[in-house]
């Protein structure tokens, strides 16, 4: 029984720590957001929106191919998801925002101009987010090239 206890108290630990991944990492991916539209003032939300994308689709892609060849155990590869992927990426980037932005444009130009940013936004964000997984990929050769393994001679 206490083993059982013992486990269950583990999982649920575990479970809180996920939790605060997530939060601190949306909490720091959202200020993000927040801050580059500020810096791009109000009149400029489409590309403001548009830069916070593939910024996000770009790192997305570099987290996911670093951490496909690292050596990490799987549980710290799947923090390092939750942290980065869900929470910090998942808090800069929002399809709420390019919803927000395409209804702003019917409302203001066109429908056709609406449908044209949400066409780019996913093309581009799909292209931003390949570059940053060969990023990442060519990071950790580049890196298991430069530092030979323990016992191994350059």
């Amino acid at each position: 029984m206490a083993d059982s206890e013992s486990s269950d108290a583990e999982v649920r630990a575990s479970r809180l720590l996920n939790v605060l991944l997530v939060f601190l990492g949306g909490a720091l991916g959202s200020a993000g957001r927040y801050g580059v539209t500020l810096a791009f003032g109000p009149d400029e939300s489409t590309w403001a929106t548009w830069v916070v994308n593939m910024i996000g689709a770009f790192g997305f892609g570099i987290v996911v191919g670093v951490l496909a060849l690292s050596r990490l155990d799987a549980p710290s590869k799947w923090r390092w998801q939750l942290f980065l992927c869900v929470g910090l990426f998942g808090g800069l980037t929002s399809y709420s925002a390019i919803a927000f932005v395409m209804a702003a444009q019917t409302l203001e130009s066109s429908m056709s101009m609406a449908l044209a940013y949400g066409f780019v936004t996913l093309l581009s964000g799909g292209l931003f987010t390949a570059l940053g997984l060969i990023g990442g990929l060519k990071l950790v050769q580049l890196k298991s090239r430069a530092a030979p393994e323990s016992g191994e001679e350059r």
